[in-house]
């Protein structure tokens, strides 16, 4: 049917429709400035900040993530660029001191961008080196996650799989770092 093109139900399809709408009104030059603020969206485009152990929301747990992985302080340290991606849809950003992370300061970052980093180092970890080679992300969102690895594993390519509208503005984000857009293959979800 019309109003449910990909046969998702109940909640599920709810969320869906939210989350397309959502992509959709970011169209809007004005409304893509602040994007990545808006606190009824971030949660829709960016995800929820849950780690599997308590809520990412860049003060409580923060500090027990780098007590964790203390490699995450270099990452972060040995590539400033990282901040670029919070150059691009005004997110909320948080001053990384000592008393947050635990550790030495590492600057002002979006609590998103972080968790990008985090998820980052995790696939690094798994591997045992960043992925270099070709990428697939399904649900890549606007992709944040694509220009972090970009800029930490400058991989080759990368697949990006989502929702219509959701392609539409993970082309409007990337296209603000044009090393990486020019590695991305966008598919919706009707392409696959």
């Amino acid at each position: 049917n019309d109003n449910n093109p990909y046969g998702w139900e109940g909640t599920t399809l709810e969320n869906m429709v939210k989350y397309m709408e959502t992509a959709r009104s970011f169209d809007d030059d004005e409304k893509f400035k602040t994007f990545r603020s808006n606190l009824g969206t971030t949660g829709v485009l960016e995800g929820d900040l849950t780690l599997g152990h308590g809520i990412f929301n860049g003060y409580k747990t923060v500090k027990s993530l780098f007590n964790l992985k203390t490699d995450l302080y270099k990452i972060i340290e040995n590539n400033p660029e990282l901040k670029e991606i919070d150059k691009v849809g005004g997110p909320k950003i948080i001053n990384y001191n000592s008393e947050i992370t635990g550790g030495p300061d590492i600057g002002e970052y979006s609590p998103f961008t972080i968790k990008y980093i985090w998820d980052a180092y995790l696939l690094m970890e798994h591997q045992g080196q960043f992925p270099n080679g070709t990428i697939v992300e399904v649900g890549g969102g606007y992709g944040g996650l694509c220009v972090v690895l970009d800029k930490l594993s400058n991989f080759e390519k990368y697949i990006l799989i989502d929702l219509p509208d959701v392609i539409n503005l993970a082309k409007r984000f990337l296209k603000h770092f044009p090393k990486t857009y020019k590695k991305v293959t966008f598919l919706t979800v009707n392409d696959i």
